[in-house]
């Protein structure tokens, strides 16, 4: 489209300034639906980014600027939506932007406050409401910047999100602190970290076992959750209550596997060893055999849940993370690698120290699960 073109569509002249195309764009998006005219919103989008392409810059306010709207302003409060956001009243916050009066307090905004209440209101609604984010996206296009880190990373897992929320049952933690952890305000982050804490000790094998689902099968969602529970790193003490009861370190926890295991497996090798028939030779041969196929399967207990678990509990309850205690694991480099690179072991430590930020938020654990 020509830019002769986008202005006849948009009824201005040649050479209007950003302002008078904004207006004409907003204007138009009265009659022109996207879900009612999706063609003829293409061609009024498009002559919207032809003209503002190179259209004057506004001219910067005056000091004494005030706005002509200041019943619109008070009607239409940019800080009311702000609250609005922060007390998880979303519907309300997008019924407000998506006034149409909405659109002429945006234009008299020197202060930003209205282009950032849309802003927040559009990234509120990505993951749970993706129609209601492109809605506000289309009328106001260029309050969403494409540079913009917290709305590149919440569309990037939002079609992956609501392929979890199809196939399965999300618990209401995990699902309020996907969808709000990044649009609230810090005392509302650690009321939702509290509410992921609960979720996390209610049960903790289901969820651990949720989160090694959400690694293998939605690596995006699950990248996004564990970067927002790492951002909680700095708030949480070293020390607190932890709902487990006493446990060994985690050195002491897998010394079993890392030296015992081998040793037993070497001592029943050569028994049988000493006791078979035949040349010397092949008895020497036969017991390393054997001695290698039962350290592969008893002494590298890599992938055993059991020992995870422990492992974690251990972790958790000297707040030591898990790839640091892996360091202390000598005798077995293979065990030593699956805790200190297992991620959803970390992920399980990170999520389960969220309980030291307040009070403990389940039942003593039994200590052997």
């Amino acid at each position: 489209m020509d830019r002769l073109t986008a202005f006849e569509l948009l009824g201005l002249s040649p050479g209007a300034d950003a302002k008078a195309i904004k207006r004409a764009y907003h204007k138009r998006l009265k009659t022109t639906k996207p879900d009612r005219d999706p063609e003829g919103f293409k061609r009024l989008r498009a002559a919207f980014e032809v003209a503002t392409s190179d259209a004057p810059a506004l001219e910067e306010p005056a000091a004494e600027w005030s706005s002509p709207r200041l019943t619109t302003q008070r009607t239409l409060n940019a800080v009311a939506v702000h609250h609005a956001l922060d007390e998880g009243r979303f519907a309300e916050a997008h019924a407000t932007v998506m006034d149409t009066r909405w659109a002429d307090a945006l234009l008299d905004d020197p202060g930003g406050a209205y282009a950032e209440a849309t802003r927040r209101t559009g990234i509120a609604t990505i993951l749970d409401h993706r129609p209601a984010y492109e809605a506000v996206a289309a009328v106001y296009p260029d309050v969403f910047r494409p540079n913009d880190p917290e709305l590149q990373l919440l569309l990037g897992i939002s079609r992956e999100w609501q392929r979890l929320l199809q196939a399965s049952s999300v618990p209401p933690e995990v699902r309020a602190f996907v969808a709000k952890c990044v649009i609230v305000d810090e005392a509302s982050r650690l009321s939702l970290a509290r509410g992921l804490v609960r979720w996390y000790w209610r049960d903790r094998p289901s969820a651990m076992a949720a989160v090694v689902g959400l690694l293998e099968d939605y690596p995006a969602v699950a990248s996004f959750l564990y970067q927002q529970v790492r951002a909680f790193d700095e708030y949480v003490p070293s020390t607190g209550p932890i709902p487990l009861q006493r446990q060994p370190t985690p050195s002491a926890r897998i010394r079993f596997a890392t030296l015992w295991t081998p040793l037993i497996v070497v001592a029943a090798a050569l028994v049988i060893s000493a006791i078979s028939s035949g040349p010397i030779v092949d008895r020497i041969v036969g017991a390393l055999v054997l001695a290698v196929g039962l350290l592969f399967l008893l002494g590298h207990p890599a992938n055993s849940s059991q020992v995870h678990a422990g492992y974690l509990a251990s972790c958790l309850a000297h707040d030591e993370p898990p790839e640091v205690a892996a360091r202390r694991v000598r005798l077995c480099r293979r065990l030593r690698r699956a805790l200190g690179e297992n991620i959803a072991l970390d992920f399980g430590f990170r999520v389960g120290r969220l309980a030291r930020l307040g009070p403990a938020s389940a039942p003593v654990e039994d200590a052997a699960r």
